[in-house]
């Protein structure tokens, strides 16, 4: 996680060092508590923003494939989908839009999330074995809901695949 406006990594290491220094914590109690460490230090403002690159093997589209039942063959067919305007297989649009929701329920805002509402407009495909960025914006905080933007562009070219806002409910500090 990369967040803006806040200093967590070092907030982090301040932790690890109280960790090593004492007796009676384990390193353990430290991945434990990363969650709650991150709450308690980080204050959620408009402006903020987390990211996470990512890509998406064969293999993660069959998991979903066999998941959900949608067994469109241009997700996996690559003879059909040579026949097609993307001329290889795509990853499903909401198999990509998943890492969003990651970063909502365990980044920004965080552990205790929830979703209400997402809005999604698929600009591109998302092809296998690509590297893509993900990324949450907060854009307003309004007593227990926050508004964030969504995104989704390709790492290499920054050519934006998704684009969206999300209202997720959530206890602000």
């Amino acid at each position: 996680m990369r967040c803006k406006k806040i200093n967590l990594i070092d907030r982090i290491r301040e932790y690890k060092l109280y960790l090593a220094n004492s007796k009676h914590l384990l390193k353990y109690s430290f991945v434990q508590s990363l969650p709650h460490i991150k709450k308690k230090f980080m204050k959620l403002t408009e402006g903020t923003k987390c990211y996470e690159n990512f890509s998406f093997s064969q293999k993660d589209v069959d998991t979903f494939i066999a998941v959900t039942g949608d067994s469109n063959p241009i997700h996996y067919d690559a003879a059909y989908a040579s026949t097609t305007i993307f001329g290889k297989p795509i990853v499903h649009g909401m198999l990509s839009s998943s890492i969003i929701s990651k970063l909502i329920g365990t980044k920004l805002p965080g552990p205790g999330s929830i979703y209400i509402s997402q809005e999604l407009k698929f600009l591109r495909p998302v092809f296998i074995d690509v590297t893509y960025k993900a990324e949450v914006e907060i854009l307003d905080i309004n007593e227990d809901k926050i508004q964030l933007r969504t995104s989704i562009t390709e790492s290499e070219s920054n050519k934006m695949v998704l684009s969206g806002k999300a209202l997720v409910k959530f206890k602000v500090n």
